[in-house]
């Protein structure tokens, strides 16, 4: 009874013909991207190939117009990581065995390092000059649950880097995993390569090095750092460690309706991409089970909602050109969208607004959220008519929150991001299309047909907010009292230093003057070479502490002074 009501009320408040004609495309293109045959569509797969060559097929059935590039935008990403066999270590006169006696850390530097050893017990200070072009060797006797391990060994490599040294050895007292001592060596798509080589050695051969100086683990443990270190005396190490990285293809997926009245633009997206198998460092909510994440919600629904939109537009011409846009790659980063904006088939100053769906399919006690307003003036009045029945809006205004939008919003153009809310199978192979609202998505593909014809109408002008609130999480973790106020790079995009995405109208970093794709080169001083470096800096900070920051920018360096 209350499917037949909500279908009734749609079909008198929008029209039955649009109504019939848009959700039956829109189920067939959700139900297709979420079958286990896709494999959860990690980009670089076969099911990312699936995804990409049927949505390309509906727009080119719908007489989607064709940019420049097709219909798809190509681009390459790092999908997984292996160890070449010519890493190896030498301590002394004792050869390590890979695998056995030691593992590089997936995040480490890749190079060969010749220097001596000098021991640093569970950590260093970065003023210990000691270090300075040394390889640091560290034993860690407290290690807490697996995520802080894991930035306790960043933290520690940071501050190593700092006082100088060439390389970092450790050991653990404890098991970094629930099958070996080690810390696994998987990559995923949080990783970024510090600039320092970073190993981790067995208790055993540790023991095997140290025995031969009158050592044992024990006496590590309790003795000085001043007696091991001059019974150790010059120990020489040589390390070189070397990766194979696995690069593959995936492509934005993206058609246009040209408009009857002007040459702006509104861009309408969404992401296809998902988690492919899950398993461990994924993104998973469920790390230790291996099983399609098939991702009907995430985000099935938002493809299937810019499909039924763009079938639309083309049977009911728009009065400006409209993009339908679906990226690949939103889970590793942004990485699609941010492409996309990077190399626009179209001017960028053209651009009007841009409309992110992402997770539409679970609307509930017809509540749903839309983000991103306060990045236009004119958006709250507008969507405040449509604030009522069928659908009530809970209106936020941050245009950087962790979707496709925030790549637009950094170029300073209004966005608004739809999303019906979390649920129990985010991120888990149980968010399947049998839990899908249909019902639920024909009210917000209506919905969206009012905004989008007031969007696309000449006659309606937005002005951009630079004073938006939300920086993008970092995705790192970390204890960070205070924020910059910006988007940063969190994919690694940009190397010797922290890319600068996007800026925060009103935030610390705009008001010390920082700009979009300004690169961060250090904070007080201190080396900023990526987002871990990043992190760590602000980590030291309170609210109303001051710091100058450099910023490299056009080649040169400015340092500018921020106040938290």
């Amino acid at each position: 009874m209350r499917v037949l009501f909500l279908s009734i009320l749609v079909s008198i408040f929008f029209g039955s013909y649009v109504q019939a004609q848009r959700i039956e495309l829109g189920k067939e293109v959700l139900e297709y991207l979420a079958d286990d045959k896709l494999e959860g569509r990690s980009p670089g797969t076969e099911g990312d190939k699936l995804a990409r060559k049927f949505m390309a097929k509906k727009f080119y059935d719908m007489w989607g117009g064709r940019f420049s590039f097709g219909y798809e935008q190509p681009f390459s990403l790092e999908i997984a990581r292996s160890i070449n066999s010519n890493t190896a270590l030498t301590v002394g006169d004792h050869v390590a065995t890979l695998n056995t006696d030691f593992l590089p850390v997936v995040m480490s530097a890749e190079v060969k390092v010749e220097a001596n050893l000098y021991y640093a017990g569970n950590g260093l200070s970065d003023e210990t000059e000691a270090a300075k072009n040394k390889w640091v060797l560290v034993y860690l006797t407290e290690s807490g649950n697996k995520m802080s391990v894991f930035r306790e060994i960043i933290d520690m490599s940071i501050s190593a880097r700092d006082a100088g040294a060439a390389g970092v050895l450790f050991a653990s007292k404890n098991d970094l995993s629930s099958v070996s001592e080690f810390l696994s060596f998987a990559y995923n798509r949080s990783i970024i390569s510090l600039d320092i080589p970073i190993i981790q050695i067995s208790r055993e051969f540790l023991l095997e090095v140290v025995s031969g100086k009158r050592l044992s683990l024990r006496k590590l443990r309790k003795n000085s750092l001043e007696i091991i270190n001059k019974k150790l005396g010059d120990v020489p190490v040589s390390g070189t460690i070397q990766f194979d990285r696995d690069i593959r293809q995936t492509a934005n997926v993206a058609a246009y309706v040209e408009g009857n009245q002007s040459n702006e633009w509104v861009v309408v997206g969404a992401h296809y991409d998902h988690l492919g198998f899950g398993g461990k460092y994924s993104g998973s909510r469920t790390p230790d089970q291996k099983a399609v994440h098939n991702g009907a919600d995430d985000n099935a629904s938002g493809v299937a909602m810019v499909m039924m939109l763009a079938e639309y537009y083309k049977k009911h011409a728009p009065a400006s050109n409209m993009a339908f846009v679906l990226f690949s790659a939103e889970e590793r980063g942004l990485l699609g969208s941010k492409h996309f904006v990077q190399n626009l088939p179209f001017p960028k100053e053209k651009i009007k607004a841009m409309v992110n769906f992402d997770m539409v399919g679970r609307l509930v006690d017809s509540s749903m959220s839309i983000s991103g307003v306060a990045t236009a003036q004119e958006f709250e009045s507008l969507l405040e008519n449509w604030n009522s029945k069928p659908i009530h809006l809970a209106l936020g205004g941050g245009g950087y929150s962790g979707s496709d939008q925030a790549s637009f919003c950094a170029e300073k153009i209004p966005v608004l991001f739809f999303n019906t809310g979390l649920h129990d199978d985010y991120h888990t192979p149980d968010d399947d299309a049998e839990k899908i609202n249909y019902q639920g998505m024909e009210l917000i593909a209506n919905l969206s047909v009012n905004l989008l014809d007031s969007l696309t109408n000449p006659k309606f002008q937005l002005n951009f907010n630079e004073n938006t609130s939300g920086e993008q999480s970092a995705r790192r973790g970390g204890g960070m009292k205070v924020k910059m106020g910006l988007m940063p790079d969190v994919a690694g995009v940009v190397k010797n230093g922290l890319g600068v995405d996007g800026v925060t109208g009103g935030g610390p970093a705009h008001k010390a003057g920082i700009q979009k794709d300004d690169v961060i080169v250090a904070v007080d001083n201190k080396k900023v070479a990526n987002i871990y470096d990043y992190m760590k800096r602000l980590g030291e900070y309170n609210p109303g502490d001051k710091v100058t920051v450099d910023v490299r920018r056009a080649g040169e360096i400015i340092q500018v002074e921020v106040q938290f």
